[in-house]
């Protein structure tokens, strides 16, 4: 205990004073990271438990009415192959409700009991039904006005080799004094998430706070009762850490406004784990115009930096589209507006080209480069999952005649 009243104090001097390098004896210093190191442990725990994100395997809206289900291709929602029945029944979708039925001689079980029809959800109830076959475990969420079943996989490939996640070294500097400038009890700020959807949230206020000698705002939403959540992206998004940027929890102020922002234990989106999860992407407000070499980096990256069974090999992969008659300057456009909601959703935005040909005459090309194929693959599925790319995409096939797709190896 004395150790981490010497550090709290001895933090709570420095944070206030011009230049806080160095300040901290050998011993402080090894006390605060010990503190960072317990919290990472913590948070590596988490992410492993079986109600983490490692073993998400699918995500899987549901249509209005019976939505078949069951390991077989012909079914509305397909299932891994070999873990369930290949016809296992149906979940019926009305009124915000959903009700599976089993088929028989199907094993599906709730809280350890057999299940042949039953009311999964209603959007009245908070109880969350949690349903199991074999290996996998599944439920209903709801996003705004989606329902979905999100898939979990006990026996998933990244739950077996997961090996952490790469972060900063430890830094002091990067926890800093913060001020709270307090909003109205009504105030909101909108959310959007990777499929596109935005919400309004409700905002306590905004921490204003000084790093490296210049000033910065970031906007808070509710998290827990002591704590506020922040969603922030800064100069290394997309780059060193998740392009969708990073979360962060910050202790509400104590009675004179005063709290600490700590980046050390900024975190990654689930988003980086896996591409069936729903996540927040970070207000423009909350683009922080600095690097914030503190808390973890990208998971991709790291897992990518220690697979060493295969070199992979770059690619480029280019789209054309021919305009019809008249649409080339809409085409372009409309193009780059899909290359914005790319990088909303914290992915590669590409470079977008005009070209003329004297055969078709103008196209438009977007092209990319991505480190390997399985890269690529990832980004797809996240795509897939994104309705307000998916309408951008409709759109523009409404302008155009012709698209084709061309995939090259990079060699270097």
């Amino acid at each position: 205990m004395r150790a981490a009243y010497i550090l709290l104090l001895s933090l709570g001097i420095i944070a206030t004073s011009c230049s806080r390098k160095n300040t901290l004896t050998p011993e402080e210093r090894a006390a605060y990271e010990a503190e960072i190191n317990a919290w990472h442990a913590k948070r590596i725990e988490d992410v492993k438990a079986p109600d983490g994100w490692l073993n998400l395997a699918g995500l899987y809206w549901l249509e209005p009415g019976p939505n078949t289900f069951g390991s077989d291709e012909k079914n509305t929602i397909v299932f891994p192959r070999g873990k369930i029945a290949e016809r296992a029944g149906y979940f019926f979708v009305h009124d915000n409700s959903v009700t599976i039925h089993v088929n028989k001689d199907v094993s599906i079980t709730s809280s350890g009991k057999q299940v042949t029809e039953q009311v999964i959800f209603h959007v009245d109830s908070a109880n969350t039904t949690k349903l199991e076959s074999g290996s996998l475990q599944w439920n209903i969420i709801k996003r705004d006005n989606k329902l979905g079943i999100r898939l979990r996989d006990f026996e998933s490939e990244i739950q077996k080799t997961f090996k952490g996640i790469e972060r900063y070294p430890v830094d002091p500097d990067y926890r800093v004094t913060a001020r709270l400038e307090k909003s109205d009890s009504i105030h909101t700020i909108n959310i959007t998430n990777i499929l596109g959807q935005t919400t309004s949230q409700l905002s306590p206020g905004t921490l204003v706070f000084t790093l490296k000698g210049t000033e910065y705002r970031l906007d808070v939403l509710e998290g827990n009762k002591e704590e506020f959540f922040v969603i922030f992206a800064d100069s290394t998004s997309g780059r060193e850490t998740y392009g969708g940027g990073r979360f962060l929890y910050v202790k509400k102020p104590a009675a004179d406004g005063l709290t600490f922002v700590d980046f050390n234990k900024a975190y990654n989106p689930p988003c980086v784990f896996t591409p069936y999860a729903t996540c927040p992407l970070p207000p423009k407000q909350n683009e922080l115009r600095v690097k914030i070499l503190a808390g973890e980096k990208n998971y991709g990256d790291a897992d990518h930096s220690s697979n060493t069974d295969h070199d992979p090999k770059p690619i480029l992969v280019q789209n054309y589209y021919y305009p019809k008659p008249g649409k080339e300057q809409e085409v372009y456009e409309w193009r780059l507006h899909a290359s914005e909601v790319r990088a909303k959703l914290g992915l590669l935005k590409g470079q977008v080209l005009k070209k003329v040909s004297g055969e078709s005459g103008p196209y438009v090309i977007w092209q990319c480069e991505y480190s390997s194929v399985e890269a690529r693959e990832k980004e797809v599925k996240q795509l897939d999952l994104s309705e307000e790319f998916e309408k951008v995409q409709a759109h523009m096939g409404t302008l155009i005649d012709k698209f084709e797709r061309s995939v090259w190896e990079i060699n270097r």
